[in-house]
């Protein structure tokens, strides 16, 4: 069901991961997350056969953590908060044209929360701003973030 919450932010995390692997390495998004023909695991062996230096499937999910997380710390850098993290207007609140008679309705705003909290959590990030968390830029090695955000008071 499209609406489903259900493991949704757990869906959304490892596509994010992938997507940051994949754009990093090269690959083409189609051949991973659309057909998931090539898992981290494949993309870790073949770079590591490529650069003749061997690279862990979990070293290159953690290098896409890194990359989702920075992604974010530039945004909380340029003023984002968790009121940005939204679905536009007409989602939520205009009939899907292209299915009519169908009842259709998206999430909830209820729901929507309840999935940003799923997702913020699995990412290590504050629930109410929205921002990465000393902690889990500490665990990603992103030590330089930990200082810009002291001085702006972002943690």
């Amino acid at each position: 069901e499209s609406t489903s919450t259900e493991k949704r932010a757990e869906i959304v995390r490892w596509h994010e991961d992938c997507y940051a692997i994949t754009d990093a390495l090269g690959f083409c998004a189609f051949t991973t997350t659309a057909l998931y023909g090539l898992t981290p695991k494949m993309m870790a062996e073949m770079w590591s056969a490529a650069i003749g230096e061997e690279v862990s499937e979990e070293e290159l999910i953690k290098a896409g953590r890194r990359i989702v997380t920075l992604e974010k710390a530039y945004n909380v850098r340029c003023g984002a908060t968790r009121s940005d993290d939204r679905l536009p207007w007409r989602i939520m609140n205009e009939d899907a044209e292209d299915r009519p008679g169908e009842d259709f309705m998206a999430n909830t705003q209820k729901e929507l929360d309840k999935m940003l909290d799923e997702y913020y959590g699995l990412h290590g990030w504050d629930l109410k701003s929205s921002w990465p968390t000393r902690k889990v830029l500490e665990k990603l090695d992103l030590d330089f973030v930990i200082e810009e955000f002291e001085k702006k008071n972002k943690l």
